[in-house]
């Protein structure tokens, strides 16, 4: 398994990186079976995007679900959101305003490391990673700081190289784009 960058790993706050251990809500049967450089993308996660209560009132999901996305992640923090249902509704990334979109974020990303292909979120995240739309993908770069932006180059990172084909393409042309960004937000 290849290394991260040092400038990944350079954008993750000192005082998180041994405050944060990959426990709950990894199991150690999880954590015993992935290779180090995927825990530790899961801690820059988890150092990058604190946890805290969502507010997801009025927020547009796709209106195709009468309001259920919304109802399930009002007032969890994305560490509890129950991930199966989450996962199976990657559609809605698609049309949350950026302010939700960031506070989601952590969950699909998380689901690019741990499960790779095997749920349906690298088919719409993969796209939101790399808009086509300039001024889309610059208003989701600068809704995020350097550390949230360095996760999202790991992560990629580590999904380009477990996975393959065309997912494993998708992640390295989002790679490229997101390493021009991670110091400068913009």
């Amino acid at each position: 398994m290849r290394e991260l960058p040092d400038c990944v790993h350079a954008q993750v706050p000192r005082k998180f990186a041994n405050a944060i251990s990959p426990v709950q809500p990894l199991s150690l049967e999880v954590v015993k079976v992935m290779p180090s450089t995927q825990v530790d993308v899961l801690t820059q996660i988890r150092a990058a995007f604190p946890p805290e209560p969502l507010r997801f009132e009025g927020a547009l999901t796709g209106g195709l679900d009468g309001g259920a996305y919304r109802e399930h992640v009002e007032g969890k923090t994305w560490e509890e959101l129950d991930r199966k249902y989450v996962l199976s509704r990657s559609d809605v990334l698609s049309f949350l305003d950026m302010p939700h979109l960031v506070a989601v974020l952590p969950v699909y990303l998380r689901s690019l490391v741990e499960d790779g292909t095997r749920t349906p979120v690298p088919d719409t995240m993969l796209l939101v990673l790399n808009r086509k739309n300039q001024a889309r993908f610059e208003e989701l770069v600068s809704a995020l700081d350097p550390a949230q932006r360095a996760a999202v180059v790991a992560v990629l990172d580590v999904f380009a190289a477990t996975e393959s084909g065309q997912p494993a393409d998708a992640a390295r042309v989002a790679l490229e784009r997101w390493k021009a960004h991670l110091s400068t937000g913009s």
